[in-house]
């Protein structure tokens, strides 16, 4: 039996992406999955928002962070950032380029997880519980 504080209600997701359309694809999926969610369209809100729940004992539990994000810094420069913010930090890279090296061998990388921008609820869903193991 599942403790309280490992069902997906206890636990948050930040999505950072800078497609709208992608970042309210991944909360709709999230939260029929139960995760709370939060979202950002640049890098420097999600590292703001990352920082706050720190600061305020809130955890984001997990960030999937956009591999590329124009006139921003992409995915994995927000990820060394988190990474100094919080060396427990789960961090999975999202992209819509599966032969991108940072998607192929992402723990090389400095992320926990990869997720190919299919929305297949299913992945979206092992993929976070093998992040959160």
């Amino acid at each position: 039996m599942e403790s309280a504080a490992n069902k997906p209600s206890d636990r948050t997701v930040l999505v950072v992406d800078d497609e709208e359309d992608i970042r309210e694809l991944y909360a709709l999926i999230l939260e029929k999955l139960g995760y709370t969610t939060l979202l950002s369209s640049t890098s420097d809100e999600a590292i703001r928002l990352y920082r706050h729940s720190l600061e305020s004992g809130t955890p984001i539990n997990i960030v999937i962070l956009d591999l590329n994000i124009p006139a921003d810094r992409g995915g994995k420069e927000i990820a060394t950032i988190l990474r100094e913010l919080d060396p427990q930090a789960r961090l999975i890279v999202s992209s819509g380029d599966t032969t991108a090296v940072e998607m192929t061998h992402y723990a090389e990388h400095g992320f926990n997880g990869a997720l190919e921008k299919t929305f297949d609820r299913e992945n979206i869903k092992r993929t976070l519980e093998q992040t959160l193991a």
